[in-house]
C-alpha cells in the first residue's frame, strides 16, 4: 500500500479496484479452499510489491524537487483528495487482514511457502512479475472472471521524450509480435520488464493489463451463456435448472461463449481497405456461362435482390471440434464465419474471419442450445441489420445472411438432427437407406451405387414434424434442425458435402489403404510389395513452392495432412503408379483425378460439369466390382452429390473446410493455461481483429514514422502487387554471340532499342506480380522446382512450356532464358491396354498430364510468363501438369 501517494483519486480508484475485486471473489461462497489459497498468495505478492514501490516513492520525495530527475514524481500537495485516498487504502488493508486471519498460521505458511508452483511457469495464468492491474486478468474460470469496461487512457504523443514513435505505435507493434508468435503472458511480461529497464527515464509505463484493456473490449463483445448439464436448456443465470428431474440428476451446468457479431462487423467496416475489398463481387472478371465463384451458384443468384446492396454480405459457417490437449479429452468447438463477398484469398484470411461462438468442455456441445444465440443474431442481421460507421465516414445499415454451412459428417448429423452415416438413411442429401455388410469380424453400413431420390427442404421439414410428433426417426430425420430458425436457409441445398473430408481424407485415403496396407495382400489391387519403387519415384518429385508440403514416404501416410492427400490425388497417383498399379485400377483412380480437377477449377462450364458428373458416376458404379461392396462407404457415395453442389454454391474450393481448419489451429495455439481456455481464445481472436484494423489506420496515418510503417506492412494482407522486379544484386554476365543475336531478335520484334554491348546482369530470382520465380541455376533451392513455367509468345495465343535457366537484365528489359519443352503426348509414358480404355477416353482422362522432353533455348520477356507449372518428373517419366487452381488456400 503506497502510504504517501500524490496521484489523483481517479487514478487511485483504478489501483484500488483489483484489490476490491480480490476481496469480492474471496468472499464468494463458490470459491473453493484451494482458490482461496491461490488468491491469498497473489494478494501477499501484490502487497509486497506495493510496499517496495512505496519505498521508492518516499526516496524520491526526500530529494528536493529541483534535483529530481526528469519524469519522477512531482512535489507533494497535501490535499483533501490525498487524505481520502489514504483512508480508502486503510479500509482495503483492514479487509484483507480480516480475510488472512481466517487461516491458521500453518495453513498460511503452506499457502505461500511453495515457490515452484505452476504460477511461476510460462504457461501459468498469473506470473509474479505481473503488475497490480493484472489481478483482474487472473483467469479463474469463464464464469468467475470479472471484467471492467475499457478505460479511455490519454496516450502520450511519444514513447519517451525525443522518441520518433508514439506509445500507441509501440503498443500495436509489441502486441502484433506477441500474437504472431503466440507468446505466453509470462513471456510478454518479461519483454515489458526489459523495456521498462532499457528505455530512458520519462518513458511511459506500459503493462500487459493496460494493453489488453486498450485493445480488447472483452466485456462488451463477449457473452457467457449457461445451460443445464442434464436437459441442455439455456439458463438465464448460472443457477440450477427449475426442472425437478434435472435437480435430482445433480449434474454440473455447462457454459459457452458467444462473441457479438455486430461488434466484430463494426471493427471490420471501420477499415477502409475492407470496405474496398467488398466490391470484389461487382468488379471481378466473370464469364456468363461459367461457374467461377459462389456468386455464380444458384443459391446466391436466387437472393440477388438482397445482395445487390453493396453493404449486404453473406456468411459461410463452419462448426467443428478439435482436442486441445493430447493428455486430456478437453475439446474446443468454435463457430466460425467467413465473408463470401471478399476476394478468395482475403475471405479465408484470419484477419477477416469471424468467431461467433466457442464451446470448451470434455463433452460435445448440444447443437441446438449452442447454436441458438448465434442463429438469433444472424436472424436479426437479416431482418433488421445493424447500423455501422462505414470506413469512419458515414453510417449505414449492414445486413447479412447465412447461405452455406460447411462441416464434417458427424457435425452435420448433429446440426441437422439426423442419423449419422452408419445409421439407416445416413446420407443427408438423398434417401439412400444403405445396407449392412460384413467387414472383418463385424459389420458396417455400405452405400452401393444406385439411383435414389434427392431430399429437399420441404420433405426434410415434414419428416422432422412427423418425427417430433411420433418420437421416431423418419427417413433418418430425428427432428427439427437448429438451422430451421433461419426462415430463408435451405437445410439441404445450403449444407454441402465438404470435399476435404469426403474426397481427400475419405476416398483418397481409403484407396491408399487398399493399395498399400498388408491386410489386403491377397487382393488383386495390392501393390505393397512394390512400395520401395513407389517411394523412389515419389521422393524424386519436386513440387513448386506454391504447394505447401514436400513429398513424404508412403510409409508415413498415417501422418499425412489433408493437403498432402490432395497432392497424392493430383500429382503422386499419376506420376508414381503408372506401370505399378494394374491398368483397370489406374484408370479407375484417374476418373476421380479428372473429375476433381474439373470441379476445383477456376471456370467450370456446363459441359465440364456434365463430364465430371458422368465420371463420378462411373467411379462409384465401378467401385463395387473392383474393390467389393464393403468398400463402398458413405464417402464414395457422397461423390455423386459433388457436381450438384457446384451448381448450387460454385466450385468446391468456395465451400471447403481448409481455411476453417487453419483458423482452428490458430485459435488453439493462443491458449496456454488449462483454465479459462474459452476466454483466452476469445481475447486472442478479438485482439488480432483489432490489431489488424489499428495497423491499417497507422499505415494510412501521416503521423506514423516511416520505420514503423515498414514494420506494419509485413503484417498486412494486400492484393497481389503488379510488376516485375529482379531479386538480389545480380552478377555480371557476358553474352555469347548466339545469345547476343537471340536477344536482339526479340528486341527488334518488340521494336525496342537493340543491345550495343554483350555485358548484361544475371539474376537467379525474379518477382512477377507478387510471386517469386526461380531459375534452375538457383542452388539454394534443392527440393523445389519453381522454374518450370508456361508462357505466351508474341502475337500468339498458343501456350508454350519451358524451364527457366537464368534471368537477365539487358538494355532496361527483364528477360528469361528458357529451355523449351516439347510435348510428346498426353497421358502415361507406358501405353495402357486397349481393352482397358479407348483412345478417345484416354485423351479426355489424361489431357492434364503431358509427357515432354527439353529441346533448345530461347529468350522471352519475363512479362510473357503465365504461371509456374508442376514438373512431376521422377526418373522414369518426364510428366508436366498445371496447378489445380490459383485461388484455393489450403
Amino acid at each position: 500500500r503506497p502510504k504517501n501517494t500524490a496521484r489523483a483519486p481517479r487514478d487511485l480508484n483504478f489501483h484500488i479496484m483489483p484489490l476490491t475485486i480480490f476481496v469480492a471473489v474471496m468472499n464468494s461462497r463458490r470459491t473453493t479452499r484451494r482458490k482461496w489459497k491461490l488468491r491469498l498468495r497473489i494478494a501477499r505478492r501484490i502487497i509486497d510489491k506495493r510496499s517496495a514501490r512505496t519505498a521508492e516513492v518516499d526516496q524520491i520525495e526526500e530529494v528536493p524537487h529541483s534535483e529530481r530527475p526528469v519524469g519522477s514524481l512531482p512535489e507533494r500537495e497535501d490535499s483533501l483528495a490525498d487524505r481520502e485516498a489514504e483512508q480508502q487504502f486503510e479500509e482495503i488493508d483492514n479487509t484483507i487482514d480480516d480475510a488472512l486471519s481466517e487461516f491458521s498460521d500453518a495453513e498460511e505458511v503452506a499457502c505461500f511457502a511453495d515457490k515452484d508452483t505452476t504460477l511461476a511457469s510460462d504457461n501459468s495464468e498469473f506470473d509474479e512479475e505481473d503488475t497490480i492491474g493484472d489481478l483482474s486478468d487472473c483467469r479463474i474460470s469463464d464464469d468467475e472472471s470479472i471484467e471492467s469496461e475499457p478505460v479511455a487512457t490519454s496516450v502520450q504523443p511519444h514513447l519517451y521524450p525525443g522518441s520518433s514513435i508514439s506509445s500507441h505505435e509501440f503498443s500495436v507493434a509489441l502486441l502484433s509480435i506477441s500474437h504472431k508468435h503466440s507468446l505466453t503472458n509470462a513471456s510478454l511480461l518479461d519483454i515489458l520488464s526489459l523495456f521498462s529497464k532499457a528505455l530512458p527515464m520519462g518513458a511511459q509505463t506500459i503493462s500487459r493489463h493496460m494493453l489488453m484493456k486498450q485493445f480488447v473490449d472483452y466485456a462488451n463483445k463477449v457473452t457467457v451463456h449457461h445451460c443445464c448439464g442434464h436437459c441442455s436448456r439455456l439458463l438465464s443465470l448460472d443457477s440450477a435448472c427449475d426442472i425437478a428431474e434435472c435437480r435430482l440428476a445433480n449434474v454440473t451446468n455447462s457454459s459457452f461463449i458467444q462473441v457479438c457479431l455486430n461488434k466484430q462487423l463494426q471493427t471490420l467496416f471501420s477499415d477502409v481497405k475492407f470496405v474496398e475489398l467488398l466490391q470484389y463481387r461487382f468488379e471481378r472478371r466473370s464469364i456468363p456461362s461459367a461457374i467461377a465463384d459462389i456468386y455464380d451458384g444458384t443459391i446466391y443468384k436466387e437472393q440477388c435482390d438482397f445482395f445487390d446492396d453493396p453493404h449486404s454480405i453473406s456468411f459461410t459457417l463452419n462448426y467443428d471440434g478439435a482436442p486441445k490437449f493430447k493428455s486430456s479429452n478437453m475439446q474446443v468447438w468454435p463457430i466460425q464465419l467467413s465473408i463470401n463477398e471478399l476476394p478468395p484469398r482475403s475471405r479465408r484470411s484470419k484477419n477477416y474471419m469471424l468467431l461467433a461462438g466457442l464451446w470448451c468442455s470434455t463433452q460435445k456441445p448440444p447443437s441446438f442450445t449452442f447454436l441458438e444465440p448465434v442463429l438469433t443474431s444472424l436472424r436479426a442481421l437479416d431482418e433488421n441489420g445493424t447500423e455501422i460507421s462505414i470506413a469512419g465516414k458515414s453510417n449505414g445499415i449492414v445486413r447479412a445472411r447465412l447461405i452455406c454451412a460447411v462441416m464434417d459428417l458427424p457435425a452435420k448429423a448433429m446440426i441437422l438432427n439426423c442419423n449419422q452415416y452408419n445409421g439407416a438413411f445416413g446420407c443427408s442429401v438423398c434417401k439412400h437407406p444403405g445396407q449392412m455388410v460384413s467387414v472383418g469380424k463385424g459389420k458396417a453400413r455400405s452405400y452401393p451405387y444406385c439411383n435414389v431420390q434427392l431430399r429437399n427442404h420441404q420433405d426434410h421439414f415434414e419428416d422432422a414434424q412427423i418425427a417430433m410428433n411420433s418420437a421416431t426417426v423418419v427417413n433418418g430425420v430425428k427432428g427439427f434442425s437448429a438451422l430451421n430458425m433461419l426462415s430463408y436457409y435451405d437445410v439441404i441445398r445450403s449444407t454441402p458435402v465438404d470435399y476435404m473430408h469426403c474426397v481427400l481424407l475419405g476416398v483418397v485415403k481409403k484407396l491408399a489403404t487398399l493399395w498399400f496396407d498388408s491386410s489386403h495382400h491377397v487382393k488383386s489391387w495390392y501393390i505393397g510389395r512394390k512400395l520401395k519403387d513407389v517411394d523412389e519415384r515419389l521422393l524424386q518429385i519436386q513440387l513448386p513452392n506454391t504447394i505447401e508440403r514436400t513429398p513424404r514416404s508412403i510409409t508415413q501416410r498415417k501422418f499425412w495432412k489433408a493437403s498432402e492427400w490432395k497432392s497424392f490425388l493430383f500429382f503422386y497417383i499419376p506420376a508414381t503408379l503408372n506401370g505399378i498399379l494394374r491398368d483397370e485400377y489406374y484408370i479407375h483412380a484417374f476418373l476421380l483425378v479428372k473429375s476433381m480437377r474439373i470441379l476445383l477449377g477456376c471456370y467450370i462450364s456446363e459441359d465440364d460439369l456434365k463430364l465430371a458428373q458422368k465420371m463420378l458416376k462411373m467411379f462409384c458404379s465401378q467401385m463395387e466390382p473392383l474393390y467389393g461392396i464393403s468398400n463402398c462407404g458413405i464417402n464414395v457415395h457422397s461423390l455423386l452429390h459433388l457436381a450438384h453442389y457446384v451448381r448450387l454454391l460454385g466450385p468446391l474450393w468456395t465451400h471447403s473446410a481448409f481455411s476453417f481448419e487453419n483458423q482452428m489451429h490458430n485459435l488453439l495455439q493462443h491458449s496456454h493455461a488449462t483454465h479459462g481456455i474459452g476466454k483466452q481464445i476469445a481475447e486472442s481472436f478479438l485482439l488480432n481483429q483489432r490489431l489488424h484494423t489499428e495497423r491499417r489506420k497507422l499505415l494510412e496515418s501521416s503521423s506514423c514514422s516511416t520505420g514503423m510503417k515498414l514494420f506494419f506492412e509485413a503484417y498486412q494482407l494486400y492484393a497481389p502487387c503488379t510488376g516485375i522486379e529482379m531479386v538480389g544484386s545480380g552478377t555480371s554476365y557476358s553474352l555469347q554471340d548466339q545469345e547476343f543475336d537471340g536477344i536482339n531478335r526479340i528486341l527488334r520484334r518488340d521494336r525496342s532499342p537493340l543491345l550495343s554491348s554483350p555485358c548484361v546482369r544475371q539474376y537467379q530470382k525474379a518477382m512477377l506480380n507478387g510471386k517469386v520465380l526461380y531459375s534452375k541455376g538457383c542452388k539454394r533451392v534443392t527440393k523445389r522446382n519453381s522454374y518450370t513455367i508456361s508462357y505466351l509468345k508474341a502475337s500468339s495465343e498458343t501456350i508454350f512450356y519451358g524451364i527457366i535457366e537464368k534471368f537477365l537484365c539487358a538494355a532496361g528489359h527483364n528477360l528469361a532464358c528458357i529451355s523449351k519443352i516439347v510435348i510428346k503426348c498426353k497421358g502415361p509414358r507406358q501405353q495402357l491396354a486397349e481393352s482397358a480404355i479407348t483412345n478417345e477416353s484416354q485423351e479426355i482422362l489424361f489431357s492434364d498430364y503431358m509427357t515432354f522432353e527439353c529441346m533448345g533455348n530461347e529468350y522471352i520477356f519475363v512479362s510473357q510468363i503465365l504461371q509456374v507449372c508442376c514438373n512431376l518428373s521422377n526418373g522414369d517419366w518426364n510428366v508436366l501438369t498445371l496447378p489445380v487452381n490459383d485461388v484455393e488456400v489450403e
